[in-house]
């Protein structure tokens, strides 16, 4: 059994956060969980074309997760070192990179 889940409670906090970064307000990571209240969650957007790309939005302490299809800030960019074909729903590949994300993650924020 995977680690990762993505009930309703994660949906609902995590889909705040992405409303907030997508307005342009971008927490420095980690930021806290809404689920279990610890600071261990993490952003990951990969650009595709056009603006749009996916989103993975998930918490190393509890393993809620939101995975999606989104506009991309026009800030970001892709990370080096993230191997696109290893990108799925769950955020098990990110996991493993999740300190470098959020290096690069704040690294990028705008201001």
């Amino acid at each position: 059994m995977s680690r990762w889940h993505d009930e309703q409670g994660c949906q609902a906090s995590y889909n705040a956060l992405l409303g907030q970064v997508l307005g342009g307000v971008a927490s420095r990571l980690p930021t806290k969980c809404g689920n279990c209240q610890i600071s261990a969650v993490h952003i990951y957007f990969h650009a595709h074309s056009r603006g749009r790309g996916g989103v993975w939005i998930w918490c190393s302490s509890c393993g809620c997760y939101l995975h999606g299809t989104t506009v991309v800030p026009p800030w970001w960019r892709n990370m080096e070192g993230v191997d696109e074909d290893r990108l799925t729903a769950s955020p098990e590949h990110l996991e493993g990179l999740a300190q470098a994300v959020d290096t690069h993650w704040n690294a990028l924020q705008p201001g």
